[in-house]
Parts: structure tokens; sequence; C-alpha cells
């Protein structure tokens, strides 16, 4: 083999010759057949009964011989070509396949073809433009998957010729089953009925109580004192005469006009009276027939 390499090693790439030596017989005038791994091949040759690989690939690693042409039992000695090439058809697999449950474990799995073999295996994640370096190892545990764990994941193979990434594969939380999906929809709008439900019990209850009596005394005028529940309002004559009174005298007028306060208390309400010296307090009797 030419270029001549350690135990027939030669690196992928390369141009190999191999050359079959026939003795005393003229190359020239005898027929050489090559065999690879017991298979005769078809591959270019060239004078001096060679076998040229150029460039060699790793699919050209074997064990080769040559015969002259119709004694194939009379083959030579096997050579073995050994071509070293970096990794290559690196690819992920993922256990258990399929669906996976949040909380469940996943094995991933780095495969590839290399000579010599995969020194490192190295495991990424990637979302979008960021990627992080999740290990190292063949085989990369994820023993509690869980949404944070979602993403691309691929892996890298490298010998000390070069290195290969995989194609990275997603790994993502299945959706919830169609029955978690319809139960959570139900609730969903027995709950919006629920809160339709109380606003309207609410409007119903406010709109029988009636308004309030601020609000009755605002649209009929008359002032409150917040404080005491008392109410306030001016006494003016009165055209109708009283009783024992002359009914051709003249009315009473506006300059003897007196101010009097009158307090409703409730039953339950323990009555209050005011501190101011000045008020005089009457008491007010229905005249009897």
């Amino acid at each position: 083999m030419s270029p001549s390499g350690a135990n027939g090693t030669v690196r992928e790439g390369d141009a190999v010759t191999l050359t079959c030596d026939t003795g005393s017989c003229s190359s020239t005038k005898t027929q050489i057949i090559w065999i690879k791994n017991g298979r005769s091949v078809s591959l270019t040759q060239t004078p001096n009964n060679t076998l040229r690989l150029n460039p060699v690939s790793y699919r050209d690693s074997g064990n080769y011989s040559c015969a002259v042409r119709g004694y194939r039992e009379t083959r030579s000695q096997g050579f073995t070509v050994d071509v070293h090439y970096a990794p290559k058809s690196t690819s992920v697999s993922v256990s258990p396949s399929g669906e996976i449950v949040e909380g469940s474990p996943v094995t991933l799995t780095c495969s590839s073809n290399a000579n010599p073999p995969v020194q490192r295996y190295s495991w990424f994640q990637s979302s979008g433009a960021a990627v992080w370096e999740k290990g190292s190892g063949q085989s990369l545990n994820i023993s509690n998957f869980s949404s944070g764990d979602s993403g691309q994941y691929y892996c890298e193979a490298q010998n000390k010729h070069g290195a290969h990434n995989s194609t990275a594969v997603p790994l993502t939380i299945t959706a919830p089953a169609e029955w978690e999906t319809v139960l959570a929809a139900v609730l969903g709008s027995a709950l919006c009925v629920c809160i339709v439900t109380a606003v309207i019990l609410i409007c119903v209850r406010r709109r029988k109580a009636g308004p309030s009596a601020e609000e009755s005394n605002r649209d009929t005028g008359t002032p409150v004192k917040e404080a005491t529940g008392a109410i306030y309002s001016i006494v003016g004559p009165s055209d109708t005469p009283q009783r024992g009174q002359d009914p051709s005298a003249p009315a009473q007028g506006w300059d003897d006009l007196n101010y009097t306060t009158v307090f409703f208390q409730s039953k339950t309400t323990a009555r209050a009276e005011p501190d101011d010296p000045s008020v005089v307090y009457s008491v007010l009797k229905r005249p009897t027939e």
C-alpha cells in the first residue's frame, strides 16, 4: 500500500494505491483481479497490477487480496486497509419514545459512526438562539421531566479526527388528556354562571330594599342632619284659623317665626338628647275632640 501506514492505517480523503506483486510473471501480461472481504471488487485499476482508491472512503476499509484471473484459489495473502475518519451519522434516540408525561424519567442516547471510536459525547439544549450544555456521556438521563426541561436536544460526538453534531430532537410535555380539557372547560363555565347569578341576586335585593333615607330626602328636598337624625324645617303662618280663634282676625305674620326640631327615634336605638342648652323641649299631643 502506498502511502504506507502502520498496519495499513490511512485517513479518509487520502489517495491510496494497492499493488499486487506477481513475482517472475510479467505484470503487463498477467491479468489480476482484486478481492475484498472474500468478494470480487470492481474498482478502477491502473497498469502494473495496482488498485487505486482516490479519495479513500470509510467504506473502503476491509481485507484486500489479489489473484490471477482464472486462478482465484491461488490468491495472495490478505492486506487490511483501516480507514480512520471523524464521527458521522450522529443521531439521538429517546426512551421512552412517544409522548412525555410531566414528572416521568427520560433517557437520551447518542449514537455515532467513527474510527477510532468516539472519545467524548456532549449534550446540549437549545431554545431559540440560546444554547446550554447539559452534560457529557453517551446517555443523558432526566429523572423528573418538567416544563423547564422542554426544548431542542442534540449531542456532539468527537474523536481525534474531528467532531459531528446530531440533528436536534424536540422534547415537550404532553398536552392534558381530552377528558381533562373537557373537565376544565366545564368547571370554568360553572364558575362564570355562579358569578353572574350572584351579581343578579345582589341587584334584585338592592332594588327590593328601595332607596336609602338619604336618597329619599334628597328627592324631597328635606335636609338631614346625619349625626343626630334631626329634621329641620321652618314653621310658617297657616291660613287656616285655629280652634278658638276669630276667623276674621288677620293671619299671623312671618315676623313671629318659630324653629322646631323633631327627632324620630327607632325602637332599637336609644334616644340621644342634644347638648345645646338653648334648645327648648316641647311635647306635642294630638288635640282631643
